[in-house]
């Protein structure tokens, strides 16, 4: 939908907030909590592997690959804030941590996520410049069903269904665009990149011949796989889908259009480490390199801000936002057929 509540801002307005939020601390480094953060997840990791490896029930394996899948996106969200540079301000330290990290923890392209997410970033909700509203197998914008493959407009009054079954194969599909960037870029970034996918592939193999039979395995895979796919797309999807998009006739302004188009899950502890701080949306849209245990802190300024200048804050539980992306799936189709040519 366009944008429907916009209010013109006054100049400055943006540059008020940051010195608010400034004032109360919420830039400042975070060296102890990302190096905490790291170590826990790293042995919670070891433990995992071991239990993968060494565990003599299938129930126990199995139950490892679950875990793998969790700790998968835990060490993605610890990626999304190195690239931010929530953790680091070198350029140098930034892209070597996020090799290691991305192409060689985790097997995803650092450059393939991050050219995608800072179009993201930079156009939120936009319906021609958003790559995150471009999704071949789904009409997540007016317009788009008409530009669908043929198989994709038959069923797309289905995908507030078959969305939710897509989920766990994001991962998968992140590999295959990861490849594809890498197999097209050049230069030595492209030989760190490869060397770091190969290398995953390596560790990853190796892990798998320590499992057991084959039909376990391959068992792993998918459980793994799928886990990581599932949690990831169930951290993301709800921050933006179903809320207002943007064309290049309804431009906003880089404020308006960062909160216009977010929506913040609840917080709590809990919520917190589930999400990585993303259920802040809002906050982390507006100010991408603050840490994400800031964010919370940053909220009630924000909030207070958008109150003051008569600006839509959108806040919901997680099944609240859940049933909100769920309408969304199964209105856009019929909003999205593009008109007939007149005259």
């Amino acid at each position: 939908m366009p944008p429907a509540h916009a209010t013109a801002l006054p100049p400055g307005a943006y540059a008020d907030l940051r010195a608010r939020l400034d004032a109360a601390g919420c830039f400042d480094p975070q060296p102890g909590y990302y190096v905490r953060k790291t170590v826990i997840t790293a042995a919670c990791l070891g433990g995992v592997l071991a239990l993968a490896v060494l565990a003599e029930s299938v129930a126990l394996v199995l139950l490892a690959a679950l875990a793998l899948g969790v700790l998968s996106t835990q060490f993605g969200l610890i990626a999304h804030d190195l690239a931010h540079k929530q953790v680091f301000k070198s350029r140098r330290n930034v892209t070597v941590a996020s090799l290691l990290v991305g192409n060689l923890l985790l097997g995803m392209s650092y450059t393939w996520w991050r050219e995608k997410h800072d179009r993201h970033h930079a156009t939120p909700n936009h319906v021609t410049r958003d790559p995150d509203c471009d999704i071949s197998l789904l009409v997540l914008a007016p317009g788009q069903r008409d530009s669908r493959p043929r198989l994709v407009r038959a069923i797309a009054h289905w995908q507030r269904v078959y969305f939710w079954f897509l989920l766990p194969f994001q991962s998968t599909g992140a590999r295959v665009h990861s490849a594809h960037r890498v197999s097209r870029i050049r230069g030595p970034l492209a030989w760190f990149e490869t060397a770091g996918l190969l290398g995953h592939l390596a560790i990853y193999g190796c892990l798998i011949a320590f499992i057991g039979p084959w039909w376990l395995a391959v068992a792993f895979v998918l459980v793994h796989q799928g886990a990581f796919g599932l949690y990831n797309s169930l951290v993301f999807a709800p921050n933006h889908k179903g809320m207002d998009t943007i064309t290049d006739d309804t431009r906003m302004g880089f404020l308006l259009e960062q909160i216009l188009t977010a929506r913040n899950i609840k917080g709590s502890p809990l919520t917190d480490f589930v999400y990585g701080g993303l259920n802040y949306q809002i906050e982390h849209h507006l100010f991408t390199y603050m840490p994400r245990n800031r964010l919370s802190r940053a909220q009630p300024i924000v909030r207070d801000f958008c109150d003051r200048h008569g600006i839509a804050y959108t806040e919901d539980g997680f099944f609240g936002a859940s049933r909100s992306v769920f309408r969304f799936l199964g209105r856009v189709p019929a909003e999205s057929r593009a008109p007939a040519a007149v005259g």
